[in-house]
């Protein structure tokens, strides 16, 4: 998800939804997603994960190395990565970033990650 401030800064906002419980986690933001960035991400989330998950489903941009879908697969999970232009392959994912736009960011000036 894109967030677009105030100061004409643009972050990239990093994600998981638990489908079962809807329950939203944050993995990270940043100015500048590269590989490195998101495998940490990644490293970070699967360290907290209490429950067993089946799957992680991303879209296929450029920051999701390898490296991104060997962290949850040595945790017994499987990379699922979204056709492109398939907007309904990942419905959870694109409903909430919907509601965060229209409840929140729409009312709201952001001027910086705080």
């Amino acid at each position: 998800m894109c967030v677009d401030t105030a100061t004409l800064r643009r972050f990239h906002v990093l994600f998981f939804i638990e489908t079962g419980s809807r329950r939203v986690h944050l993995g990270g933001l940043t100015t500048n997603p590269t590989g490195p960035w998101t495998t940490q991400a990644a490293r970070n989330f699967a360290s907290t994960i209490e429950d067993q998950f089946r799957f992680v489903i991303r879209d296929g941009a450029g920051q999701y190395t390898r490296s991104f879908d060997t962290i949850f697969e040595s945790i017994g999970m499987s990379a699922i990565t979204t056709p492109p232009r398939a907007t309904m392959a990942n419905a959870f994912a694109e409903r909430w970033v919907r509601t965060v736009r229209h409840e929140l960011l729409d009312r709201r000036i952001i001027w910086n990650e705080q």
